[in-house]
């Protein structure tokens, strides 16, 4: 009698643990089909900083697995902050990474908000005036997402790299969304809103030294 209690509550955390396992992935594939969805994190930053520009980077087709790199700017005060992936890129022992693909795997569960998975990085003044400068050059606010998919060389891509932008003032909060943008300008180059976001990726990649 007692094995066979015990054999029903194993059984039933088995449940638990599945049920819990596809609710969450449930709302994880949810979160990744929008990607350019506003969070509690983007209205934040548009209350307590002037301007902020956010590139959001996530796998197609894969639940969770965004990352957004951050430069804001209140007064003259430039800021960079990081939520995403606490280990990609990265190359590290794989207890350590282990445990930090865990606390990943939680963040994607709560909300994207200024929360314990939302991180300051340092960068100097001098530096952070040089990276608004070379993003403000750009003109993001001017860069438009209509038609950047058409390639007739190319078909449709089912996988790849989701890339949002979001430029946020006091007054609005605006994002455009790019699907393979280097790959469709590889094959059909030219497209200068394309060109001016790959621009800014590599503005971004260059500060925040992501691969």
């Amino acid at each position: 009698m007692e094995h066979l209690t015990a054999q029903a509550i194993n059984m039933k955390i088995i449940i638990s643990f599945l049920l819990l396992f596809f609710v969450m992935m449930s709302k994880l594939y949810s979160q990744s089909k929008s990607y350019d969805r506003i969070t509690p994190m983007h209205l934040d930053l548009q209350k307590y900083a002037d301007t902020t520009f956010i590139l959001r980077i996530s796998a197609i087709g894969t639940p969770g697995g965004s990352n957004y790199y951050i430069l804001s700017k209140s007064g003259l005060l430039t800021n960079l902050y990081y939520y995403g992936n606490l280990t990609k890129g990265i190359t590290m022992p794989k207890e350590i990474k282990g445990r930090l693909q865990y606390l990943s795997i939680l963040k994607d569960t709560a909300k994207t908000a200024i929360n314990a998975y939302f991180m300051p990085l340092y960068i100097n003044s001098k530096d952070g005036a040089l990276f608004w400068s070379e993003i403000v050059k750009i003109k993001p606010w001017q860069i438009d997402d209509i038609d950047v998919g058409k390639c007739e060389k190319m078909n449709k891509i089912y996988d790849g790299v989701a890339v949002t932008f979001f430029t946020i003032t006091k007054n609005e909060i605006k994002s455009i969304l790019f699907f393979n943008p280097k790959i469709l300008e590889e094959t059909c180059k030219g497209n200068k809103n394309r060109m001016d976001i790959l621009a800014i990726v590599a503005l971004f990649r260059n500060y925040f030294h992501f691969p």
